[in-house]
């Protein structure tokens, strides 16, 4: 009796239903994990004790490729990101709106987790932005795609994000295949030497 107790829920385990469910949970949790180990080693080269503060979003807005503004989950209010540890093309500059194109793509009215480091002088939440759905950087994206830099004035801990942005290097996507390019960081010093570059409230892109 037992043996066929035992048959029967050994056959039910086989079932293509279950094997389907089985991988479905295998793939969230590999998400989840993913997200957490992106979080925690971002915060331990970091040592910032505000990395833990995580919470869910949908990006409202795209201001550029590296500027969004996310609405928290439910009805909560909109908040100003920065992205952590990259610099994109300002809008002005060559490959400045196929990033904030890109970033759109990657996440406008998509869930976001917003992982928060700190604070920039102008107010907005500098975080680490990963996609819900699959657990991907918005940096990583950006920079696989060429069009950020890896800003270690500021990313200290950044070894994995300075690999993918050396194989787009390498292939010369985005920003890589302009033998003129300027970093952001640099175009910004220039335009603001010639009085054309000011910081205003973020109208959004997209």
């Amino acid at each position: 009796m037992f043996r066929g107790y035992f048959n029967k829920r050994a056959a039910g385990l086989r079932a293509p239903w279950f094997r389907g469910l089985a991988l479905h949970c295998f793939i969230v949790y590999s998400i989840f994990m993913k997200q957490i180990l992106i979080v925690l080693s971002i915060a331990l080269s970091l040592a910032a004790p505000t990395a833990a503060l995580a919470w869910r979003g949908v990006v409202s807005r795209v201001i550029d490729g590296d500027s969004i503004i996310v609405r928290k989950q439910g009805t909560g209010p909109e908040t100003s990101v920065r992205l952590f540890g990259v610099d994109c093309p300002e809008n002005s500059q060559p490959q400045g709106k196929e990033a904030s194109a890109f970033a759109a793509r990657a996440v406008l009215r998509q869930e976001v987790l917003v992982a928060e480091l700190s604070q920039d002088r102008f107010g907005r939440t500098v975080a680490l932005v990963l996609k819900a759905d699959s657990g991907d950087s918005l940096q990583e994206l950006l920079l696989a795609a060429g069009l950020a830099w890896v800003d270690e004035r500021f990313c200290k801990g950044c070894a994995a994000w300075l690999a993918v942005e050396e194989d787009a290097r390498a292939d010369e996507k985005g920003i890589w295949a302009d033998k003129a390019r300027i970093p952001p960081w640099g175009w910004r010093k220039k335009e603001k030497r010639q009085g054309k570059f000011a910081r205003t409230a973020p109208q959004g892109a997209f």
